[in-house]
């Protein structure tokens, strides 16, 4: 009999790729859409999860800004928290690595929150509030995700900055792992055979800029990397983190897939 996965945010960039992967992994997998279920409302959660009886939740969905970007990350993650509780479900908990300044690098999964801005305030203290209900749970962090076949938001925003429809300053002094986003959905369902509690980094090996990585996605596009427009932080960006560099050896060590860097996947911009 199949195990039972519930996937919130499942509709998302990511959460369609854990989908993908759990299905090809032979798992049972509920994946209600943001209109079936809101994850701000903690009845219509734990009725949800008493419905589906999932082995494991993975817990993908977020809001990076908007009035309720807060209530979604920390009251929503809270009520999925309690609601794994309450019916035996092994949690893993996606956040990222914008809850860290940026000032102070690498990362491992020891070092405390030091968030800078709103988003990554939210994403802390969503952190702590499912710690704090499900110490069992695992939190994943990861950076930025990209894929090098399907169409997603981080490609979106270089191809049509490439392309000239959006102004965009691409900077050379933020630098991300960049993840391949089916690397993480496969370490994802890696982590539902493991009994993994607290912290746990998965993001890409090589580290680099926002502007580099632009580039070379521009060029796998077959679009002109030279196009694209780079700066620095400052002013109305200070409160972007700089070097979010994640140690991410501890996952490497832990789990089966290997989150590849950017260099395999893409090649280097010609100069």
């Amino acid at each position: 009999m199949p195990r039972r996965l519930f996937i919130s945010g499942g509709w998302g960039f990511l959460g369609r790729a854990v989908v993908r992967a759990a299905n090809d992994a032979g798992w049972m997998v509920f994946e209600p859409r943001h209109s079936e279920l809101d994850i701000r409302d903690e009845n219509a959660v734990r009725d949800a999860l008493a419905f589906s009886r999932p082995d494991v939740i993975i817990h993908t969905a977020y809001r990076k800004d908007g009035p309720d970007a807060w209530a979604t990350n920390v009251d929503g993650s809270a009520a999925v928290a309690r609601a794994a509780v309450a019916g035996g479900a092994r949690l893993i908990h996606v956040s990222t690595d914008v809850i860290f300044s940026g000032r102070s690098t690498p990362y491992d999964e020891g070092a405390d929150p030091t968030p800078i801005n709103a988003y990554g305030r939210s994403k802390a203290a969503a952190e702590r509030a499912v710690t704090l209900i499900d110490p069992k749970a695992a939190i994943v962090r990861t950076s930025v995700l990209y894929d090098t076949d399907i169409m997603n938001p981080t490609t979106r925003v270089v191809l049509d900055a490439a392309d000239g429809k959006v102004n965009y300053e691409f900077f050379e002094d933020e630098i991300r792992c960049f993840t391949a986003v089916v690397d993480l959905a496969s370490a994802l369902m890696d982590l539902c055979y493991h009994d993994y509690a607290g912290p746990l980094h998965v993001a890409g090996p090589e580290p680099m800029s926002r502007y580099d990585f632009a580039q070379r996605l521009a060029s796998h596009y077959g679009k002109k990397p030279e196009l694209l427009t780079h700066g620095y932080r400052g002013g109305e960006h200070q409160d972007r983190p700089g070097n979010l560099e994640l140690d991410s050896s501890r996952a490497a060590g832990l789990l089966t897939t290997r989150v590849r860097p950017v260099s395999e996947l893409m090649r280097p911009v010609p100069r």
